[in-house]
């Protein structure tokens, strides 16, 4: 609920300050576009994503173009604090954090099961991408730290990279919104036995009921859901991982994690995830 409440906070703003409109009516929007799509299902939600991926590679291209003439200078010397390193670290862990999009990858492919790997890695390699030009370019032509990294990148470029950013961020929280939020429905229906509709409408309606009632604006939403995602995945996932390779009932499953499913390596993981949950929930 937090992750869809900042999806919808921070998409209601864009839209709110690119056609001047009130706030709430841009979240009403907002929620009628992303919620409409996760409606029609798994495939309505793939054809939307295919779409909106390439119109986002298309965005970051133009920024990355356009920051070539500027003067461009990532200072190496580390500098902040420690909790700013931390909050940092979260932010960028968090913008990495795709999981929601494998079980439907791999539902969606069925029986291809190599295809759902390479879909994953294909997908993980794009949004790498896009996160590390968006960071370079903000660190390499801003001249002061901004709240969002577009803002320093606007005062450099101009208002057309203002707007190019202002859209790119809002196809990323769109569609982040169509892939939580079909899998919250998924997992509604599937335990409490409703239908497809009533599952959809409870796993969409609440994320902007809560935001309408709370004082929290995107940042601050956006900060709970990487803190507690953190938290969920390092205290479940982790552990559930470890149980169904010793005692599950699939002997031979369709790929593992290999070596990379040693103790060591998931040990990283583990210190990894709780270092996310530290820098997303602490003050700097």
């Amino acid at each position: 609920m937090a992750n869809l409440a900042a999806y919808i906070s921070g998409a209601g703003e864009i839209i709110a300050n690119l056609i001047g409109i009130n706030r709430r009516l841009a979240e009403i929007l907002v929620y009628v576009i992303s919620a409409g799509v996760v409606f029609f299902g798994l495939k309505a939600v793939g054809v939307a994503e295919r779409f909106t991926a390439l119109i986002m590679v298309g965005f970051v291209a133009a920024i990355g173009i356009g920051a070539i003439p500027l003067p461009f200078h990532v200072p190496f010397r580390p500098t902040g604090l420690a909790t700013q390193w931390l909050a940092l670290y979260g932010m960028v862990m968090y913008a990495l954090w795709t999981f929601y999009s494998v079980p439907q990858v791999v539902k969606g492919l069925g029986t291809d099961q190599q295809g759902a790997v390479n879909a994953i890695l294909v997908g993980l390699g794009i949004n790498g991408l896009i996160t590390a030009v968006i960071a370079l370019v903000a660190l390499g032509i801003s001249t002061k730290v901004t709240p969002v990294a577009i803002i320093g990148i606007t005062e450099q470029m101009g208002i057309w990279a203002g707007l190019i950013g202002s859209l790119l961020i809002l196809f990323a929280l769109i569609t982040s919104y169509w892939s939580v939020s079909l899998a919250l429905a998924d997992i509604v229906r599937e335990r409490i036995d409703i239908s497809d509709r009533a599952a959809w409408l409870f796993a969409t309606l609440p994320s902007l009921l809560i935001l309408w009632i709370g004082a929290w604006q995107f940042l601050e939403w956006l900060r709970l859901a990487a803190g507690a995602t953190a938290i969920v995945v390092a205290l479940m996932t982790i552990p559930m991982y470890r149980q169904a390779r010793i005692t599950g009932p699939v002997s031979d499953p369709g790929w593992t994690l290999g070596r990379w499913g040693n103790p060591t390596i998931l040990a990283l993981v583990l210190l990894s995830l709780i270092l996310m949950a530290v820098g997303s929930l602490v003050s700097v």
